[in-house]
């Protein structure tokens, strides 16, 4: 599998979202309740507003949102009400979230997470022929952890799936030994054998991360093994020294075999880098999502 790099330097709206192409807001690390001075003391919650408005007001109709983790800085339901408000005011219909670690972090655990945002942490999400799998963080700490069962579903649920599907993966954390800095010890999942088992088990094609910020972003945060690509889609907040808000749009056009993801850079309400990603099958989409849940 080969990645091109390019430049996009403008955004110009697709002529519709809905049959030619689908259009995939990805995005992660809102840290919703977070406000410090290496952030300008402004909270996430505005960060996110203001990159919603971005979306809104100047990217082509968004058919539906991925959330890779972090929503709530310290798990508090407060900042899930916050994240749900403007959620709601976005304009997009569908929004599919996994949890991070610092939706741990409430008094209450993961439980204002899962009452608030998704009673499941493990599900799968099939439009058309695309395919996607959204596994949250397992556990109260800072690197990731895929158990057992979460493992053994996501293989069986792939081998039904990637003869006739694009697969596309979505966690908090990064994969070990794809993108820069994801062999540091708690930026990615657990156990490592059990992620190198599923990826050398089953086809991915698109595996998507966050929980890294990293400023400024570059092309050491996009890896591609020939079999599949990493994306870090970074943060779109400030918080924590990010230094800039950012989130990728996700470009699946009707019959081709190119996904361009377009790296948005809300403060300057503009594309950066567009990366296009070869894929085995042609797209093609359903007016109707299935869901696949775990525990159905």
């Amino acid at each position: 599998m080969g990645i091109a790099l390019g430049h996009a330097p403008g955004c110009a709206p697709t002529s519709s979202s809905h049959g030619r192409k689908r259009v995939v807001l990805a995005c992660s690390d809102l840290h919703i309740g977070y406000s410090a001075a290496d952030s300008g003391d402004i909270d996430g919650e505005q960060w996110f507003a203001s990159a919603i408005n971005d979306i809104k007001s100047n990217v082509a109709p968004v058919d539906y949102a991925v959330v890779l983790g972090d929503i709530a800085n310290d798990g508090e339901l407060s900042e899930y009400q916050k994240y749900l408000s403007i959620r709601a005011q976005s304009g997009i219909a569908e929004w599919y979230e996994l949890a991070g670690n610092h939706d741990y972090y409430g008094d209450n655990g993961i439980a204002e997470y899962r009452q608030y945002i998704d009673n499941d942490m493990t599900y799968g999400l099939i439009d058309g022929n695309l395919a996607w799998f959204f596994l949250s963080d397992e556990q109260n700490s800072t690197q990731g952890e895929i158990s057992d069962s979460t493992a053994a579903w996501l293989k069986a649920t792939i081998l039904r799936y990637h003869r006739s599907h694009t697969i596309i993966v979505c966690s908090h954390q990064l994969v070990y030994g794809t993108v820069r800095d994801s062999a540091v010890a708690d930026r990615c999942i657990y156990p490592l054998e059990t992620v190198a088992d599923i990826l050398d088990s089953v086809q991915v094609d698109v595996w998507l991360a966050g929980h890294q910020h990293w400023y400024p972003w570059s092309l050491q945060d996009v890896f591609s093994t020939g079999r599949t690509a990493f994306i870090n889609i970074a943060s779109m907040t400030h918080a924590y020294g990010t230094g800039e808000s950012q989130s990728f749009v996700l470009e699946f056009e009707q019959g081709s075999k190119i996904l361009n993801a377009k790296r948005r850079v809300h403060d300057t309400a503009s594309h950066d880098n567009t990366i296009s990603i070869p894929l085995r099958i042609a797209a093609d989409f359903e007016e109707s999502l299935q869901r696949l849940r775990l525990n159905p």
